[in-house]
């Protein structure tokens, strides 16, 4: 128990870019390319075709969303250090 959590917590460190959240967007956007075309299925042929497109837009979009984020968030993490040093040390010397 105590391992799984660690990798938990780990992995959602944002000087890592939040693998946890990368991974956790990339699941839904596969749970959704195959989950939204079977339940068009039931409803007939169209909606099936409707449920592949949406299925595969929302693949695409959490793939994006994961992708971007990851540097996006590591830079802000960054940022955010590089910030607060620059005031510590700007106290430090007053």
């Amino acid at each position: 128990m105590f391992e799984f959590s660690a990798g938990l917590l780990v992995g959602s460190l944002e000087i890592l870019g939040n693998p946890t959240g990368l991974v956790r967007s990339i699941g839904n956007g596969v749970a959704d390319m195959f989950s939204m075309p079977y339940r068009g299925l039931a409803r007939g042929p169209g909606e099936f075709l409707d449920g592949v497109r949406r299925g595969t837009g929302s693949l695409l979009w959490h793939l994006s969303t994961g992708f971007v984020m990851k540097p996006t968030n590591f830079l802000i993490c960054i940022a955010t250090h590089c910030v607060v040093t620059f005031c510590k040390v700007l106290i430090f010397f007053r």
